[in-house]
């Protein structure tokens, strides 16, 4: 039945988590007719659950492997990114053979310290530099492209989204930035609380588009990096000193979807 070698990924059962239980169940259904492989060793992964679980997943992906999110029939999750409506093996195996694949490429940001030593993350829905201790943070915004580079432009405030389409319609969306349809292969750059410049918009960069953000008096006002969910703090003795941000094609991975992205991607201004 449909693929051969698949992976369920789902939360582990917690008996103080009702819903937990539910997903775990749905998912021995599933793989006692699709059976079970090692998550490396799987052609497609199949999360349970909603857009989290999908993002998690992500993050262990290996070349070549492909995604399917579906949100169990118990679930209230609106898992945007996830297929709903499938409630047994039978209409699993459909969606899979009607799925259409879109490639999903996430960010990388390399952030320099101060020190001169480096450290490089990947995330799929978006980076997010921001003040860490109340104060606002002040930093130099540059955009390179192939065209020419903009900047460096002076930043004041919480913080800066740049987001992948994929994670468009997560915080960048919250904070006014534009939900896109994942075929887009931009990156958009969104302002959290920016005071300076007063006329800071959101914007849609193109891909291949480099962001580079230097920090201005880091030891006074320290920041921190947050990377899909994720949290790197810098520390008074060694802080930040710039961050790097672009796309990482040589991670790309597949996503699967019944529905066309593009009706999603309005459905979700809705």
């Amino acid at each position: 039945m449909g693929a051969s070698k698949i992976h369920f990924a789902h939360e582990p059962p917690d008996q103080n988590r009702p819903s937990t239980l539910a997903v775990a169940k749905f998912a021995k259904a599933l793989i006692k007719d699709f059976g079970q492989v090692g998550f490396d060793k799987a052609d497609t992964i199949v999360t349970v659950g909603g857009d989290g679980s999908l993002l998690h997943a992500f993050s262990r992906a290996s070349q070549g492997q492909q995604f399917i999110g579906i949100v169990p029939p118990s679930s209230n999750s609106r898992g945007f990114w996830t297929n709903h409506g499938i409630t047994d093996s039978q209409s699993l195996d459909a969606a899979l053979k009607a799925a259409d694949s879109f490639k999903i490429t996430p960010l990388k940001a390399e952030i320099t310290f101060a020190d001169k030593s480096a450290r490089l993350v990947h995330a799929f829905n978006e980076v997010i530099p921001g003040e860490n201790s109340g104060q606002a943070m002040l930093a130099h915004l540059s955009m390179h492209t192939a065209g020419g580079s903009i900047g460096p432009i002076r930043i004041m405030g919480d913080g800066l989204i740049i987001a992948t389409p994929f994670g468009s319609t997560a915080l960048n969306r919250t904070y006014g930035g534009a939900t896109i349809d994942i075929r887009n292969t931009g990156i958009a750059i969104t302002g959290k609380g920016i005071y300076q410049p007063t006329t800071f918009t959101p914007a849609i960069a193109e891909d291949g588009t480099t962001f580079e953000i230097e920090f201005l008096s880091p030891e006074k006002r320290p920041v921190r990096l947050q990377y899909d969910g994720k949290k790197i703090s810098s520390e008074m003795q060694n802080p930040f000193e710039r961050i790097q941000v672009e796309k990482a094609h040589e991670r790309s991975i597949d996503l699967l979807l019944v529905d066309d992205p593009a009706t999603r991607a309005f459905a979700n201004i809705l």
